[in-house]
């Protein structure tokens, strides 16, 4: 920049060179000259970086203003310059966190721990930024949670937790012990109650499974989710009952537990338990009109049609029981059914075409069953008695 000239910044007359020489110093163009030149010289320093205290510190006054993504955003910079420190790797994934952020949080979390091993805060925060991903990762919040759980044996959320993400990854001896401690160390969290009876279903511990839901039903006041699965494991346990009068008993509790919530009609499982239970503890009104509304909703359910034509068949509505009994052969055979379970249903054919007294049709169904199934036993014997039939018929003739 050229030092400003011209007449008009020049005194016409000074008393003395001195006086001369500040006028002109001070004069409208010089002082012009001065600024630009102060501008260029700022203009040259390059601006100081954030250090990173300074951004740690900016980033933990956003947390504690609740502004989370601010404080992300300043934390990414403090990390940057001690990406070893621990605070600022885990404050950093807790802003994500409560941000929303969980995919964000986990790679800081992770630093956080692997830093601090002893980290009770961090491996907690982990795990739960596991369970929160939009397509969860159970086995590793399984990891952090079990080594969170050892670091505080005593908090009940830890354990819990734990169990939960053992439970879905299919550990079911680990998520009992973890959801036993949960309920001994917070006797009113009424969840770990319904993931143990679920636990113990999971690891076919049915005595347990059904004395632990029955209980955990009774706290939640009614939950069908918890009624429905309560039912299924009394059937179950129904089912490995040899006395019939016992096991029939057994399936009326079942009927009991579930059919006040498959009455409400929103669920067809519920139903379908429903239906099954009446079956085979022989409520047969109460079998077609629990079965009929599952078919209706889900035509496609060659078991629900099949149960449905044995309810029919204790009302002795032969022609119904053969329509049901043929529409899950035609589901069953588009499904890929085969072996026991087809020669069955090819059974079940044949043996409502022998109660109607066809007993050709009845005897071809029977063939078709023993040909899958030679141990058929049912059919075996059912087809000696419909050969004799035919045998009767045709000697009166």
């Amino acid at each position: 920049m050229s030092r400003p000239t011209g007449t008009s910044d020049t005194p016409s007359a000074c008393r003395s060179q001195i006086a001369c020489a500040f006028q002109r110093a001070l004069s409208p163009g010089a002082i012009r000259w001065a600024f630009g030149l102060l501008s260029l010289a700022l203009l040259a320093v390059p601006a100081r970086p954030v250090a990173a205290e300074d951004a740690y510190q900016l980033g933990y006054d956003y947390y504690q203003k609740e502004q989370y993504s601010s404080c992300a955003e300043e934390m990414e910079k403090a990390v940057k310059e001690s990406p070893d420190e621990y605070k600022r790797q885990y404050l950093l994934g807790l802003c994500y966190a409560k941000a929303g952020k969980w995919d964000s949080a986990i790679e800081p979390l992770k630093k956080a721990t692997m830093v601090q091993n002893d980290s009770l805060d961090g491996f907690k925060m982990l795990g739960q930024a596991y369970f929160k991903l939009p397509k969860p990762d159970y086995y590793q919040a399984q990891i952090a949670l079990e080594r969170a759980a050892k670091l505080d044996p005593k908090d009940a959320s830890i354990h819990y937790l734990y169990g939960f993400a053992s439970l879905k990854i299919g550990k079911h001896a680990a998520a009992i012990e973890a959801l036993k401690q949960a309920r001994e160390l917070n006797p009113k969290d009424k969840r770990a109650l319904r993931e143990l009876g679920t636990a113990y279903v999971g690891a076919k511990d049915w005595a347990n499974a059904e004395k632990t839901l029955a209980a955990a039903a009774q706290e939640l006041g009614g939950d069908c989710g918890v009624i429905k699965m309560l039912a299924a494991v009394q059937m179950t346990n129904a089912g490995a009952v040899s006395g019939d009068a016992e096991r029939k008993n057994l399936f009326g509790k079942a009927f009991a537990t579930v059919k006040d919530c498959a009455a409400k009609g929103d669920d067809v499982d519920q139903m379908y338990t429903a239906g099954k239970a009446a079956l085979f503890s022989e409520r047969a009104d109460d079998a077609i009109s629990f079965l009929g509304k599952v078919v209706a909703k889900s035509p496609k359910n060659h078991q629900a049609n099949s149960y449905l034509g044995q309810a029919y068949e204790l009302k002795n509505q032969e022609e119904k029981a053969l329509a049901a009994y043929q529409k899950a052969l035609e589901i069953g055979k588009a499904g890929g059914l085969n072996g026991t379970d087809l020669a069955d249903y090819l059974y079940r054919v044949g043996h409502a075409h022998h109660l109607l007294k066809a007993y050709k049709e009845a005897v071809t169904y029977y063939d078709q069953a023993m040909k899958i199934s030679p141990d058929h036993d049912r059919a075996t014997a059912w087809k000696e008695k419909a050969m004799e039939r035919i045998k009767q018929a045709e000697m009166q003739e």
